[in-house]
């Protein structure tokens, strides 16, 4: 696995990146509001997974893995964001495929996903 890829997975899991409700506890001129303007307060969650703009990008995700592997795979922050995928039942080098996707995507610079998918 590649440095970039296994630094943005301990980063996504020891939760490193600051979101605006942490940057607002931090300094109070820093708006709790999504980046992305969704209107939503930018909690860890909502940030990674629960905003609409970023549904769509993960939707395009599981969409494309769908696609390589003809498997359906149902889109979960689980799966999304910390790669578990104990309770998917496909071969072992199938699972290794779908990971692989997923890693790549999350290492893709966050510009690829702040972008307001239509």
């Amino acid at each position: 696995m590649s440095i970039r890829i296994k630094e943005n997975y301990y980063k996504v899991v020891w939760r490193w990146y600051l979101t605006p409700i942490r940057l607002n506890q931090i300094d109070k001129k820093y708006s709790k509001q999504c980046w992305r303007g969704c209107q939503e307060n930018g909690t860890y969650i909502h940030m990674w997974w629960s905003c609409k703009y970023v549904q769509k990008f993960w939707e395009n995700v599981f969409k494309e893995i769908k696609g390589i592997t003809k498997t359906e795979i149902i889109g979960t922050p689980e799966i999304a964001l910390l790669s578990f995928m104990d309770n998917i039942q496909v071969s072992k080098e199938l699972k290794e495929l779908i990971l692989l996707n997923l890693q790549t995507e999350r290492s893709q610079p966050s510009s690829s996903k702040t972008c307001k998918c239509e």
